[in-house]
């Protein structure tokens, strides 16, 4: 009977580890992901300025509607790819927070479960 309560301890104290190993893991990639998104925004904005910086000195030197048209297309198919891919990234990482969050607390649940059977076995006995 002292080997089914030791074991049912142990079954418990490692789902719990497991649980907060994985709750440690998403905070990780969520605080990955949010640097990440920050950098990729900023490196957006400043692409987009030099590109009017660009295209500014386009105007004033050339004076070439054509130059001008290519430029600000340029400059609207960067931004698009940028959000996105920025938008992709957001989606998929809170899709998989959202999941291993899930997964933990099923497995909680589950531990609880098993260790509250252990006890009424023991009770049985």
């Amino acid at each position: 009977m002292e080997v089914v309560v030791v074991v049912a301890v142990v079954v418990v104290v490692v789902v719990v580890v497991v649980v907060v190993v994985v709750e440690v893991v998403v905070e990780v990639v969520v605080v990955v992901v949010v640097v990440v998104v920050v950098v990729v925004v900023v490196v957006v904005v400043v692409v987009v300025v030099v590109l009017l910086v660009v295209l500014v000195v386009v105007v004033v030197v050339v004076e070439e509607v054509v130059v001008v048209v290519v430029v600000v297309v340029v400059v609207v198919v960067v931004v698009v790819v940028v959000v996105v891919v920025v938008v992709a990234v957001v989606s998929s990482s809170s899709s998989s927070s959202s999941s291993s969050s899930s997964s933990s607390s099923s497995s909680s649940s589950s531990s609880s479960s098993s260790s509250s059977s252990s006890s009424s076995s023991i009770v049985i006995v």
